[in-house]
Parts: C-alpha cells; sequence; structure tokens
C-alpha cells in the first residue's frame, strides 16, 4: 500500500471529531492537505467561492464528487462516463436550480445530444471494444477550475467552445460550434429549421400510422364482409 494515503484520522481527527455534515466545506480543506493545487483550483471556481467564501450549502464539494470512503481513480473509464450523472444530482433538481434562475434543461439537453448518447451507448456496452472518446461535462465545463458561463463575454465562451471542439473535431474553425445546439432546446428563437422538422415529424408519423391502422382494419372489414 501508500504509506501517504490517508487513514481515518487525516480526515476525521483523533480527538475533536466533528459531524461531517455541518461544516462541509472542512470535507474539501481536509482533502486539501494531500491535495493543496487541485484545492486552490476549486476554491476558484464557481462552486468552490460559493462554498468557501460564502457558506453556500447547495453547491459541492470535494466527496460530492469523489465520495467520502469509496473513492475510484477519476482517470478510469468508468469513472468518466459516469461523471454526467454526478452533475446531474444538482443541475438536475428543478427545485436547487430554481434558486438560482438555472436552467435544469441542461441535463436532458445533453442526454438528447449525439454526446450525451455516445456516453450513455458507450457505458451500458461495458466493454473493451467500447474505450473511446467520449465528451462528458468535464470537458468543456472543466472538473475543478469550471467558471460560471455568465462571468464570461459572448465571444470569450465561444472561443472557449470552439478550442474544446478542436481537441477531438480535428481543425475545427472558430464557428464550428455554431452548428451544435449546445444546451438550448430547439424552438423557432434557435434553430428554428429543426424545430420544425421535429414539429413535421411529430404530426407526419403518427398520421402516418393511424392512416396504415385505418387501411388494415378496412382491409380487414372488407375481406371478412367478401366471405
Amino acid at each position: 500500500g501508500l504509506d501517504s494515503a490517508p487513514v481515518c484520522t487525516n480526515c476525521h481527527g483523533a480527538h475533536n471529531i466533528q459531524n461531517p455534515h455541518e461544516k462541509r466545506a472542512m470535507v474539501s480543506r481536509s482533502c486539501a492537505t494531500c491535495h493543496q493545487a487541485v484545492y486552490e483550483r476549486y476554491a476558484r471556481s464557481v462552486h468552490g467561492k460559493a462554498l468557501v467564501e460564502e457558506g453556500n450549502q447547495d453547491v459541492p464539494a470535494c466527496a460530492d464528487c469523489h465520495t467520502h470512503h469509496q473513492i475510484e481513480q477519476p482517470g478510469t473509464k468508468r469513472f468518466r462516463l459516469g461523471s454526467p450523472e454526478i452533475c446531474i444530482r444538482c443541475h438536475g433538481d428543478e427545485r436547487r436550480m430554481a434558486k438560482y434562475s438555472i436552467s435544469t434543461a441542461v441535463a436532458q439537453t445533453y442526454l438528447s445530444d449525439f454526446h450525451g448518447v455516445t456516453a450513455s451507448l458507450t457505458r451500458a456496452a461495458a466493454s473493451p471494444a467500447s474505450q473511446r472518446v467520449v465528451v462528458t461535462c468535464v470537458d468543456c465545463h472543466g472538473a475543478h477550475d469550471m467558471a460560471s458561463p455568465r462571468l464570461k463575454g459572448h465571444a470569450a465562451m465561444k472561443a472557449t467552445v470552439a478550442a474544446t471542439c478542436a481537441k477531438c473535431h480535428e481543425g475545427a474553425s472558430p464557428d464550428f460550434p455554431a452548428a451544435w445546439l449546445s444546451h438550448y432546446e430547439p424552438s423557432l428563437r434557435h434553430a428554428p429549421l429543426v424545430y420544425l422538422v421535429g414539429l413535421f415529424y411529430k404530426i407526419f408519423i403518427p398520421f402516418v400510422v393511424i392512416g396504415l391502422v385505418l387501411h388494415l382494419l378496412l382491409h380487414l372489414y372488407r375481406v371478412s364482409a367478401g366471405r
């Protein structure tokens, strides 16, 4: 084993043991004892500032993503593919997100996007053949140093997204992300063509199915009446 790995007393203390649920910021400070560089990035992030500086208990501390006692190597395929579920625990919580005027659509739009679908299918496959590059939340937003999109200007945010796309899509131009819906749901304002095509299929497919069923029923009636 690794001699420098923490034991119970490194996190909980020896004699002055406190309830870890009362002061969640202390959990991250305990992690900083060994992971100082990571903690400093986290403390500057939108989550870290809210917890450390404001005492906001709604934001994640280290253990919310890495757990307390069943800590997994974050570089593994299993952890990477499961990371969206960690984010969705908070960002899919309508009651919690409403307090900060954050839409929970970010969760569903990712899961229905080709990136999210690929991640779900790859995780379900769970085989050596499924070892592929899959984009998860942390690729665009970061893991420990995530910043609020509201604090970045449109041009800066667009450049950041374009650089992220170029990591997988070689030769991607600065306008490459414009073809991607991001976390927007198709509407007449955002991607009207995609929205209208989807609306057309919502109307057309049921119409065709109902027509086929009626045609089949009429055919059966004609056959039975002819006997």
